[in-house]
């Protein structure tokens, strides 16, 4: 779906020489892998699979402006940094620096740069399981 934005998140990888695997199915699908033959498109996948896919994850982007985005929250869960866009609900459920960075909503370098960089940071995505203080 074109709301998703995944041609930033191709991109991205493509520009910082990354492989990129794409979860899910739309009408975009055939257009944007004849665009990004290098991408692997796995389609839609049971819950089992899509938790070890996020487990194995060097990262995972999240280049959609959601209000809420459950991806970014399931991959913390799951102990994976996210590169989210700097909006609306990632800015609540990504901590900048710490289970993720935020890259510049719909700019391909930002988010190149945020691949490029996020092995040298020293993340820790459990944080974002942490219970917040005030809530102990």
């Amino acid at each position: 779906m074109r709301h998703k934005r995944l041609h930033l998140a191709l991109e991205a990888a493509r520009r910082a020489h990354v492989p990129i695997h794409i979860v899910g199915s739309g009408p975009d699908r055939a257009a944007l892998s004849e665009a990004y033959p290098e991408a692997e498109f796995l389609g839609r996948v049971r819950g089992e699979d899509l938790v070890r896919l996020y487990a194995s994850a060097r990262a995972v982007v999240v280049p959609s402006i959601e209000e809420f985005g459950i991806a970014a929250v399931e991959a913390q869960a799951a102990r994976r940094p996210v590169i989210a866009a700097g909006a609306d609900g990632a800015l609540e459920t990504v901590l900048n620096g710490q289970t993720g960075l935020l890259a510049i909503p719909g700019d391909v370098e930002s988010f190149a740069r945020a691949i490029e960089g996020i092995d040298a940071l020293e993340l820790d995505p459990s944080h974002a399981c942490e219970t917040p203080r005030a809530f102990r």
